[in-house]
């Protein structure tokens, strides 16, 4: 979109002097994104008017002729020239040496004094496309045409640009930066901006909608809305005795200078309108209408109209039209039919400016795939109080070009329209605290009322009132009234801060850090993989693990039917994973950290977190509980979980084997257990080797877990290990050999681990053997083979005390 300097200075005092860039700085920075802008002058630069006072034929050439030309301070120029429309006494565009032209429709060329067949030209005389103007030939000529200027009241030698009113400095504001803003699509909007952004008065208009035309109001239009969702608002108005002519130079220089072509007055008015108010309007010839009566509907599925573009277009029954009862009119809000528009025979106009549901035009608009001015203002949801507006204009501009028009129906408005009363709490305080600077209440009531909102209240508690061109759905809490604070105080005055964020050491998640060493203990000390199942299982997973479903807590909102309990245990999804890799692996450890939910008495379930293992090697056979043994050790070891054991269970799961489940405790809390599955389990599951398991309760781990921890420097002294063979019955627990090992006071024995476990008919029926590895190492000094012997004979000597044998003594 463009908008004119010049025009916006008739609403608004903008300082004379403001440099272009300053302002389209000035504008971005506070309103809208100005993309550009051209300084007209500039494009006229050494053109003048000038008066041709002799012509001649060019000696050397039969379709040239000389023209001895006046250009002001009384210089005669000589200048060549084709144009066959030229005359003595002619006004005529004159472009003296280093002014830019199009040359016959070329590239751009700065013209310099030559000689054109051996004859002086200063300069050229200019046809109107040649320097930017709507061209002059007429449809079919070939010839060129000059530019009659003799309808400007001006003097050989006044600049062009001035002659023509096209002394201006032109915008072109970025589309994409007013799609929230529908009222500032005409000049009107942006001048309440400036006139905010400068702290300047709004120059007085009312002379602007004044008309003096005579009125005969004869007749009434009849004017039906049929969908009342369609349009809240449509206003309308018959003139008479309307002659078709060229608008005033001024209103086609203000036209040209924003882009728009002018056509004829009527037509030209409604632009007029349009760019001035934002407000589109269309204009219809009485005689052509042939009814006094403009409905407002639907279109029916089907229906046909070939609009001013000449394209015929088939309507669907979402497409909004106004009709005249009998034949369709236009594409409301959109584009006019070809059968209503304004011809030169037309003598009666119908005015009408209304207000389209946005959303309806949008949605027609895109199905017929065209856009034009008029639906690109209406789709953003216009101000319905500018239709009577629009129609005041028109009537005033329309006795610039028709003085003797007259007024023959009532200015009629009919639509359920109702003013959106919309009033906001604003807190001066909020104000400051979102923007973040402090800002006084009497500039903030400043900058409101600069933009046309009621205030009332006082001190810091305003009550700010939304005027009908901005409660169009931009401006409806309190944060929007903050933003045009912010925007016309000025962002480049707010003093550029990075965040205020103060940092907070973050309180230590204690059990989210041991969460994640136990992860790295398993995975990277122990080599087993992390599995992550769902949290919940199906009635085959509670079958299959012997489970009693009565402790199950069902979901209302299952994800499928095999998935409807929360689980109380890992074991039975780590099984199912066990399953589905067996086939690709032999040997394999799974482990998962995860929660479990339990029915309790209380509101909640009893949901607590436990570490769940598997382990599958074939090879092992029976040893496979082992597996698991050591694994725990080893976990519990680098998790610093001090003075824990392992002994006989005393509460079995139910899918563990009976004859080969052991539990860990720290003191008299049960932390965990480990076992052998149950066959039948295996079975049901359908897996036919051996697998060990474990299932450690990680909540009360980690509730026994301290923060303060004891520092032991690395030994200085290099340590002794030796091993040892216990021959015991097979029903033996590990546990009671290694208390006979510890029970001697060794204050040298720094740690004894099993290390092997071994069966066989050499070592006779129901025997096994427990081989133990035992560290010896002092703080103090390096250990000789003396001190060696003497704990070995220690220890020896106890177990034999207990009735054990020593292997291989």
């Amino acid at each position: 979109m463009y908008i004119s300097l010049n025009w916006l200075r008739e609403f608004v005092d903008v300082p004379h002097g403001t440099d272009a860039q300053e302002l389209a700085n000035t504008i971005t920075l506070h309103t809208a994104e100005i993309e550009g802008y051209e300084d007209e002058c500039s494009k006229f630069a050494n053109m003048v008017v000038g008066q041709v006072k002799k012509l001649k034929p060019h000696p050397n050439a039969d379709k040239l002729q000389l023209s001895e030309t006046d250009i002001g301070g009384g210089k005669i120029v000589q200048q060549v020239c084709g144009g066959q429309n030229l005359k003595e006494g002619m006004k005529v565009a004159v472009a003296l040496p280093g002014a830019i032209v199009q040359w016959h429709g070329e590239e751009t060329v700065e013209l310099k004094e030559a000689k054109v067949r051996g004859e002086t030209s200063v300069g050229m005389i200019c046809a109107g496309e040649e320097i930017g103007l709507e061209p002059d030939n007429r449809e079919g000529q070939k010839e060129v045409h000059i530019h009659d200027l003799s309808y400007v009241d001006a003097v050989a030698g006044t600049p062009l640009a001035d002659a023509l009113g096209r002394n201006d400095t032109i915008f072109e504001v970025d589309n994409k930066s007013l799609t929230h803003r529908p009222d500032l699509w005409g000049h009107f909007g942006f001048a309440r901006e400036l006139s905010a952004i400068f702290d300047r008065p709004r120059k007085k208009i009312d002379h602007l909608f004044a008309s003096s035309l005579k009125e005969k109001k004869k007749e009434l239009l009849h004017i039906k809305i049929e969908d009342a969702e369609i349009c809240p608002r449509f206003s309308t108005c018959m003139v008479s005795n309307v002659k078709i002519q060229e608008s005033p130079q001024w209103i086609k220089s203000r036209l040209q200078a924003i882009g728009i072509r002018p056509i004829n007055n009527i037509v030209d008015i409604t632009n007029f309108v349009m760019v001035e108010l934002g407000q589109p309007m269309h204009a219809y010839d009485r005689n052509i209408v042939g009814t006094d009566t403009l409905n407002v509907r639907f279109a029916k599925d089907g229906e046909t109209l070939e609009t001013i573009d000449h394209k015929k277009r088939t309507l669907t029954a979402r497409d909004p039209v106004v009709t005249d009862g009998q034949k369709i009119l236009g594409l409301a809000g959109i584009m006019g039919g070809k059968d209503s528009e304004i011809s030169d025979a037309t003598t009666e106009v119908i005015f009408e400016a209304a207000n389209w549901n946005p959303i309806i035009i949008r949605k027609s608009s895109t199905h017929h795939m065209l856009r034009s001015d008029a639906s690109q203002r209406f789709e953003k949801g216009l101000d319905p109080e500018l239709t009577e507006l629009a129609i005041k204009r028109a009537l005033a501009l329309l006795q610039e070009t028709c003085p003797d028009a007259i007024i023959t129906t009532p200015q009629q408005t009919i639509g359920d329209w109702k003013e959106k009363k919309i009033v906001i709490d604003l807190d001066v305080d909020m104000v400051c605290k979102k923007i973040g600077i402090e800002i006084s209440p009497k500039e903030i009531v400043r900058i409101l009322k600069g933009l046309e909102f009621g205030v009332s209240g006082s001190g810091k508690k305003l009550k700010v009132s939304v005027s009908p061109h901005r409660a169009t759905g931009d401006v409806e809490i309190a944060e929007d009234l903050i933003e045009e604070v912010a925007r016309i105080y000025g962002y480049q005055n707010i003093p550029s801060q990075l965040p205020d964020l103060p940092i907070h050491i973050p309180r230590e998640n204690r059990t989210r850090q041991l969460e994640n060493t136990a992860r790295d203990i398993f995975s990277h000390d122990l080599g087993m993989f992390e599995a992550q199942t769902y949290s919940f299982y199906g009635d085959k997973e509670i079958d299959d693990a012997l489970l009693p479903k009565e402790l199950h807590l069902e979901m209302l909102n299952p994800l499928s039917e095999d998935q409807k309990y929360m689980r109380i245990s890992l074991i039975p999804t780590l099984l199912r994973a066990a399953h589905h890799n067996i086939k690709y692996r032999d040997a394999f450890s799974l482990y998962e950290i995860g929660r479990t939910y339990i029915e309790d008495s209380n509101y909640f379930p009893k949901e607590e977190t436990f570490a769940g293992g598997i382990f599958i090697d074939p090879a092992k056979k029976g040893e496979i509980f082992y597996n698991a043994l050591g694994a725990v050790q080893e976990f519990l070891a680098r998790f610093n979980a001090s003075k824990f054991r392992v002994q006989e269970a005393q509460s079995v799961p139910p899918y563990a084997h009976p004859k080969k489940c052991a539990e860990v405790r720290i003191g008299k809390e049960v932390i965990g257990t480990l076992y052998e599955i149950h066959p039948q389990v295996l079975k049901n599951f359908g897996i036919e080797i051996a697998i060990s398991a474990f299932e450690i309760n990680l909540a009360k781990l980690i509730a026994l877990d301290s923060n303060i921890r004891t520092f032991h420097p690395l030994p200085r002294f290099p340590g002794i290990e030796f091993d040892i063979s216990v021959l015991v019955e097979k029903r033996t627990p590990v546990r009671e050999i290694y208390e006979i090992i510890r029970k001697p006071d060794n204050k040298l024995l720094q740690s004894v681990k099993l290390i092997d476990i071994f069966t066989g008919p050499q070592l006779g029926s129901g025997k096994k053997s427990f081989t133990f590895r035992l560290l010896l190492q002092s703080e103090e000094r390096t250990l000789t083979d003396e001190d060696m012997q003497q704990v070995q004979e220690r220890v020896y000597g106890a177990i034999t005390s207990a009735n054990f044998e020593i292997r291989g003594r």
